[in-house]
């Protein structure tokens, strides 16, 4: 947009617009951030993250420590990447296929259990289930569409970096759930002292 106000003749309007996508990048990754860090928050108070995550600020109620790290784990590896010589475009689209890889999955769970809530809420009808399954069948051919045919070069091997990355959120998630399951069953085997 720079390029074409400046041939449009009207250079000060091209540094507007870079100001305005300024400005709108970082509202929007400080939106992402503040919301992943609510969900981390969520998940050290479910004991699938340390818990001095699950702590928020005194006065201001704010996750503080959920922030930091999720702005940490935002700016890693963009940091990482440009410091290995990778393009800003480059950067963008990997990340970004990773990103989309995700919003799939997370979209076709969360169709897939729909039907379930709904019964569980006692909303359901057998029609209620027809737009989820669709949904959920949509997202799982956006995914294929992604992975076949075999992307050329590094975006080849993103959908197995994504499925490594699933997996060991998988069984992390396992391995918690396995330790909390011992320590209720120790608590409840512990004698009331008389």
């Amino acid at each position: 947009m720079y390029v074409l106000a400046q041939v449009g003749g009207v250079p000060v309007l091209g540094l507007l617009i870079d100001i305005g996508a300024l400005v709108s990048l970082f509202a929007g990754t400080l939106a992402c951030i503040t919301a992943a860090a609510r969900v981390l928050l969520r998940m050290a108070h479910d004991g699938l993250a340390h818990e001095s995550l699950g702590r928020t600020h005194a006065r201001n109620h704010t996750p503080g420590r959920a922030v930091v790290i999720t702005g940490i784990a935002a700016v890693l590896p963009v940091a990482v990447l440009a410091a290995r010589g990778a393009s800003g475009l480059d950067v963008y689209g990997w990340l970004g296929s990773l990103a989309t890889y995700g919003f799939i999955v997370a979209y076709a769970l969360v169709c897939g259990a729909l039907p379930r809530y709904l019964r569980q809420h006692g909303a359901f009808h057998p029609g209620a289930q027809i737009i989820p399954w669709l949904a959920a069948i949509a997202m799982l051919l956006a995914l294929l569409g992604n992975l076949y045919p075999v992307p050329e070069g590094p975006y080849g091997k993103l959908p197995y970096i994504y499925l490594a990355y699933l997996i060991g959120g998988l069984g992390w998630f396992v391995v918690r759930a396995r330790s909390k399951s011992k320590k209720k069953t120790m608590a409840s085997m512990e004698l009331p002292q008389p």
